[in-house]
């Protein structure tokens, strides 16, 4: 686990329970998403990962969404709890 790259993304109070295992898991859930969702489809959790997954997913399209509309980031920021410290 230490060359992952997702390592440092992850909550680091859980950082014993990041196995192999996990980290096989997040990628099944990866190549889920990118199968069955569209774009505007709902992207909805249906388990821990996937929660962690979109977690994920929303807290690197915050710079994004930075970039194109002030108003729809904030939303988002509201959604993740985001702090910029």
């Amino acid at each position: 686990m230490d060359v992952s790259l997702i390592l440092s993304q992850l909550p680091q109070q859980f950082i014993t329970k990041y196995d192999y295992e996990f980290v096989y898991n997040l990628s099944k859930v990866l190549t889920q998403y990118a199968s069955r969702n569209k774009v505007g489809s709902s992207y909805k959790a249906h388990s821990v990962i996937e929660e962690i997954y979109l977690f994920l997913i929303a807290k690197k399209a915050v710079p994004y969404l930075e970039s194109l509309n002030e108003e729809s980031n904030i939303n988002i920021k509201k959604l993740l709890d985001y702090n910029d410290d």
